[in-house]
């Protein structure tokens, strides 16, 4: 009796043992998988790559490799998550054939694929390339329904030097893939790019508090007076920390985290109250121009609050400008918010303005759906038809077409009189550029005001 109690204990004590091992296999299973995909995920790529190295440190040299889904979001608006999903999978299947890729992973939730690249199975930098090149090109199309669909990737590759962890060059190599177009190789210009944008993130609130951002104005010209007839608000920040800084080194990281918004109703509040004040004082008044980012297309209370500023000060000589962009939304619900809101900001008073027209792939429909009251020509246009027969037609017809649609049209980057004659000759309105005048400090610019209006 004692020993087949022993035994019962026994086999009871194993089972709970197989029970509890189970369970744990399972719960790693999960932590170790994507959810969506079922492959193995991120988590796991770090801790794996990590024991792999180690068994194999003196069989080569390695890097890690990120890939990344273009445009992740609007293609997941447009078509569900299961063409991620699909995307994956495939990419994933193709890295498990190919001997130079180790240990693929997934992450369905931003779009990214990590594996360990042998970079010994490569004679340079350009072999490499080129193979990571064609593994794009094999999944670069994917069929939804009826539709085939174009698919572009990014790729941020690090190589692993002695004393480098793979969890610092996942960061590195997801640095690389946000400069990426379409591969990039990771530099320490990147991450000290990197630390200074997070920098700049951690002091944007008390910048704001401090009125450290300065509103500096870059006149408008008419083509046929040469009289300055309005300008441009346009922002430089004199940071306590960091120094003077131009907006290409601070609106980029502002627009990616939002903080934009409340810069832009900064301006627009300095902007309107000055013009409100030199009404008041009798001083002269030209139209100004203030961007408006496409993130105040989705503000809960955007349209309130340019209601409560046309209240108390007044809509007129304001000039709101945005880009394409602004519209360039991945839900036809949320297209048609943004032209909503166009309309309504034109119905308070404020003149509109499609900024850096013809940069881009122009979606000449807003031009119907928005009642738009400036055409600004991109400088891109004007560099591109120096010489050039064919760009200067498509640069007469668009000043053309803003004229049909009963637009001002100005045109931006005018450096030489050649290509002041050059539009003047198209019939285009104004002109904006260094031969007229540099952007320059507001009381600098209330100077040059008095003597070219």
């Amino acid at each position: 009796g004692l020993l087949l109690l022993f035994f019962v204990l026994l086999l009871l004590t194993w089972r709970q043992s197989r029970m509890r091992r189970n369970h744990l296999e399972q719960m790693q299973h999960i932590i170790d998988t994507d959810r969506y995909t079922g492959l193995y995920n991120r988590s796991w790529f770090k801790y794996e790559a990590s024991k792999y190295l180690k068994e194999h440190e003196a069989q080569g040299r390695f890097a890690i490799v990120e890939i990344g889904i273009s445009r992740r979001d609007i293609l997941v608006e447009t078509y569900g998550q299961d063409v991620i999903v699909e995307l994956l999978r495939r990419m994933e299947a193709t890295l498990q054939k190919t001997e130079w890729a180790k240990l693929p992973a997934v992450h369905t939730s931003t779009g990214r694929v990590f594996f360990l690249l042998r970079m010994d199975a490569f004679d340079s930098r350009t072999q490499l390339t080129t193979a990571l090149a064609h593994l794009m090109h094999l999944n670069e199309y994917i069929s939804i329904g009826h539709l085939v669909v174009h698919i572009a990737f990014h790729i941020g590759i690090c190589p692993l030097t002695p004393g480098l962890s793979v969890a610092d060059a996942m960061n590195h190599a997801n640095l690389a893939l946000h400069e990426a177009n379409p591969i990039c190789f990771y530099n320490a210009e990147m991450q000290q790019k990197a630390e200074f944008q997070s920098r700049i993130e951690s002091l944007q609130q008390g910048a704001l508090s401090r009125k450290e951002f300065d509103v500096w104005y870059q006149p408008k010209y008419d083509l046929a007076t040469r009289k300055c007839i309005g300008a441009e608000a346009l922002v430089r920040w004199r940071s306590r920390e960091l120094g003077f800084l131009m907006p290409g080194q601070f609106i980029p990281r502002f627009e990616s985290n939002g903080f934009i918004t409340q810069l832009d109703f900064y301006m627009l509040t300095h902007v309107m109250e000055t013009m409100k004040e030199r009404r008041t004082t009798g001083l002269p008044i030209v139209p100004v121009s203030v961007n408006q980012s496409r993130l105040h297309m989705q503000e809960k209370n955007y349209l309130a609050y340019m209601q409560r500023l046309k209240t108390y000060y007044g809509a007129e000589n304001i000039e709101l400008e945005l880009t394409e962009t602004a519209f360039d939304f991945g839900t036809p619900k949320m297209r048609q918010h943004a032209l909503h809101v166009m309309h309504e900001l034109h119905e308070m008073g404020f003149r509109l303005s499609i900024d850096d027209f013809g940069s881009g792939y122009s979606d000449l429909t807003i031009l119907n759906a928005i009642p738009l009251d400036v055409m600004k020509i991109d400088r891109s246009l004007l560099i591109a038809s120096r010489g050039a027969k064919r760009m200067q037609a498509v640069l007469a017809r668009m000043i053309d077409l803003g004229h049909a649609l009963g637009m001002t049209v100005i045109c931006e980057g005018i450096e030489e009189h050649e290509q002041e004659e050059m539009l003047r000759s198209y019939g285009c309105d104004h002109g904006q550029g260094y031969l007229y005048g540099k952007p320059m400090p507001e009381a600098e610019f209330s100077s040059f005001l008095e003597q070219h209006i």
